[in-house]
């Protein structure tokens, strides 16, 4: 109902320190393949200046996602949007991918995303039980 909308590209590569899905995909990696991707990120692309790159403080956010079961990416990809996401596992219980809603930062609130995320962390638990992963 809104002009305004937030979009993804698809088949577009950003990297695994900013947006909703890509935090939950590296939180829920092995913990040596984080942990590789945690020496790199020095060197990591900044997309806003919400953008995470210091090791120490995304490494706290990783295990709060772990924790939780979900990502809140707030103007950390795109200046302008909010999101929150979860993984999505295979029967193996690796990482497959993920799922996420969200919109322009003027229309979705913290508080949105927080009620949000219970819906977004149960879609995603559905779809990774219809894949075999028995959580």
């Amino acid at each position: 109902r809104h002009t305004v909308r937030v979009g993804s590209i698809l088949g577009q590569s950003i990297s695994l320190n900013a947006g909703a899905v890509p935090k939950a995909i590296l939180a829920n990696l092995p913990e040596q393949e984080r942990e590789q991707y945690l020496a790199e990120l020095p060197g990591a692309v900044r997309y806003t200046d919400r953008t995470l790159t210091a090791v120490d403080a995304l490494r706290q956010e990783l295990d709060r996602i772990r924790e939780r079961g979900w990502s809140v990416s707030d103007e950390d990809f795109d200046a302008e949007a909010r999101g929150v996401g979860a993984a999505i596992f295979d029967a193996s219980g690796t990482v497959i991918g993920g799922v996420s809603v969200g919109g322009p930062s003027s229309r979705v609130s913290l508080e949105l995303l927080e009620s949000l995320a219970t819906q977004i962390s149960s879609v995603a638990r559905s779809i990774s039980r219809r894949l075999g992963h028995l959580q």
